[in-house]
């Protein structure tokens, strides 16, 4: 999902995942793009350390299908965000 940000653009962007090599593939990637402002979490979408209402928007990435109990975790989504926030789902093809 870092395609889409500009190393110009500043924004908070925090990327989660519970796989620490994923995580660090992104980080590897947004640093090649020069995308030093992008934040990195450890985290399960059923337990998200991020206060209520932390975020705009929430995205998900070929993952639901993986998270153990998928309710639970949009309902976590739900409470990071702010009040008119929003959830994406976005799916890449090969």
């Amino acid at each position: 999902m870092l395609s889409g940000l500009r190393p110009d653009r500043r924004l908070r962007y925090v990327a989660a995942d519970i796989s620490p090599l994923m995580l660090d593939r992104a980080r590897a990637e947004a640093g090649r793009r020069g995308l030093d402002y992008v934040e990195f979490q450890q985290a399960d979408a059923a337990a998200l350390p991020f206060d209520d209402a932390t975020f705009d928007k929430a995205m998900t990435m070929n993952s639901l299908h993986l998270w153990p109990d998928p309710v639970a975790g949009l309902n976590e989504v739900r409470r990071t965000l702010r009040m008119a926030g929003h959830i994406a789902r976005a799916i890449t093809r090969l």
